[in-house]
This record gives C-alpha cells, sequence and structure tokens, in this order.
C-alpha cells in the first residue's frame, strides 16, 4: 500500500501533456497514491480524474462571495481581511475578476473538509501540487525527508510560502491542512491579528497575498523553522488556448508552449546538472544537513 498522497488541488489545467512526468518523476518515486480536489471537466480522457484515487469535485463558483460564504462559520467573517490592502480577497465584491488569493484559500479549506481521520491514518506524507507543473527531475523519496520537515520547491515566495508545491509529515498534517480554516472561522481573532501584522511587519509590501497569509499560518502553528527548501523540480506551463488566472508566461517557440514563470524553467534546466538520481539527492540531503 502507498503511503504517501499527492493532491492535485485547484483545477486539471495541462493534465493530458503533464501527467507523464508527474507519474514518472513525482507519483512513481514518492510511491504515492493520487488525488484531486477542486473543479474539472469529468470527461474520459482526463488523466488526473482517472487515476486518481480520490476525487472531490465540484462546479468552479460563479460567484466567489456567495462561496466563500457557504463555508464560512459565522456569514461574512472572512471579510474581516478586507480592513488591510489585499489581493487574498481579490474576487469576493461585487465586479471584482476572481484573484488567486482567495480562490486558493476556498480550495484549500475545502480539502481540508475532504481529509479524514482514515485518510490521515493511511498515509505518512502529504503532497499538494499543482496540475500543470511539467516535471523535469525526479522527486527525492520520503525516506530521505525528515518527518519534522515542511519541504517546498525554492523560487519565487512574494514575501512568505509558496502554495505552488508543498511536502509534509502526517504530524504536521492537522496543522497545514488548516491554515485556511480561519479565514472562515467564526472566531476573528486570528483575522485581527493578521491584520495587525500586515500594518506591523509587511506594511512596505503593496497588498496582502496568500503566501504572506500562510507564513502567517505558519508562524502562528509553530511551523515556520520547520520549513526546508528543495530545488525545483518542474516547471508551469501553459499551451495556447488554456485560461490562466494570473501570469499568461512566455511563449517558448521550441517547446510550443507558454513557460508560466521563466525563472522556473532556469532553475530546473540547472538544478538538472546535479540531479540526475536518488543519489544525486542522498547527497543533497547530507550537504544540506551540514549547512
Amino acid at each position: 500500500m502507498n503511503k504517501t498522497l499527492t493532491i492535485i488541488l485547484g483545477l486539471t489545467r495541462e493534465a493530458n501533456f503533464t501527467y507523464p512526468s508527474l507519474l514518472s518523476n513525482v507519483l512513481i518515486p514518492l510511491k504515492s497514491d493520487l488525488a484531486f480536489c477542486g473543479s474539472a471537466d469529468e470527461n474520459q480522457s482526463n488523466p488526473i480524474l482517472n487515476y486518481s484515487k480520490f476525487v472531490w469535485n465540484q462546479p468552479n463558483p460563479m460567484n466567489w462571495s456567495a462561496a466563500c460564504d457557504s463555508i464560512s462559520l459565522d456569514y461574512g467573517s472572512w471579510r474581516e481581511l478586507g480592513k488591510v490592502p489585499s489581493n487574498l480577497l481579490t474576487g469576493t465584491f461585487p465586479y471584482q475578476s476572481a484573484g488567486p488569493g482567495m480562490i486558493f484559500a476556498y480550495r484549500w479549506e475545502t480539502l481540508r473538509r475532504h481529509i479524514t481521520d482514515e485518510i490521515l491514518e493511511s498515509y505518512e506524507w502529504f503532497v499538494i501540487t499543482r496540475s500543470d507543473f511539467l516535471w523535469e527531475i525526479e522527486h527525492p523519496e520520503v525516506s530521505l525527508l525528515q518527518t519534522d520537515k515542511i519541504y517546498q520547491m525554492d523560487g519565487e515566495m512574494y514575501g512568505g510560502i509558496s502554495d505552488r508545491h508543498i511536502i509534509f509529515h502526517r504530524d504536521n498534517a492537522s496543522k497545514v491542512f488548516s491554515f485556511a480554516q480561519p479565514i472562515f472561522s467564526a472566531d476573528i481573532s486570528i483575522k485581527v491579528r493578521v491584520v495587525e501584522k500586515y500594518r506591523e511587519e509587511m506594511e512596505h509590501l503593496p497588498m496582502l497575498n496568500f503566501e504572506q497569509y500562510l507564513l502567517f499560518m505558519a508562524k502562528e502553528t509553530g511551523l515556520q523553522n520547520q520549513i526546508t527548501l528543495i530545488p525545483y523540480l518542474g516547471y508551469l506551463i501553459r499551451h495556447e488556448g488554456t485560461d490562466t488566472n494570473w501570469s499568461h508566461g512566455v511563449f517558448d517557440h521550441d517547446r510550443h508552449y507558454y513557460i508560466k514563470y521563466p525563472g522556473e524553467l532556469a532553475a530546473v534546466t540547472s538544478n538538472k546538472k546535479s540531479l540526475r538520481s536518488q543519489e544525486d539527492w542522498v547527497l543533497f540531503f547530507n550537504n544540506l544537513s551540514t549547512i
């Protein structure tokens, strides 16, 4: 039985193109089952839906305010975070387009509600990631990872913790899965502290985003010092005609698709030179522990 659960959170964009790399460079090295939580068209050719052990699929919300209210324990309490300039709440008020911060918060909290005690008892490791990553480097096996660490790829953090790919052990699962819960809870105390923390420490930043919120929650739950960076293993891509909520990317004429964040491709190209096998990962973690 597999002891890792890899969860595709959000949409299944580019899944037909990227799934072979997900299988060979993530699922197989991690000996991982697959799950999907989000909104996807249920068609026979969708490999994410076809190969997932768990599928928590629902229609993509047309009204994000109503969607946020539907999962709030206290109607509208999430609006407390509107007191700061916020990319976190973009799209939840009339005439605004849906922004990535609140979408991820909504998805994250929806995912938490699907994670049962049975699932937590069945798996030792969890991965939350995206479907539009093209994976070019083999993921380190979980035997090389430390159970007290939370791993994420060393890339764009936007002042906080990246939400693109995160790996964590069952010991920390309840905390990580609950990161977005305070946004939708009846207790506004954490939301008030987010506002205060922004004004004290982050006011130089143009707006509060989900990455900064995740860092705040890592501090709140005592996990900040357990965050460990690993090299970039894949990069986000987009074909012509594929929808995107944020970066449209740069078209690569040789690859015939868009590179959403060219810095990711540059990092992967460099990392491929030193991370060619699990033995290379052993050397990487040995060196990491001596720093």
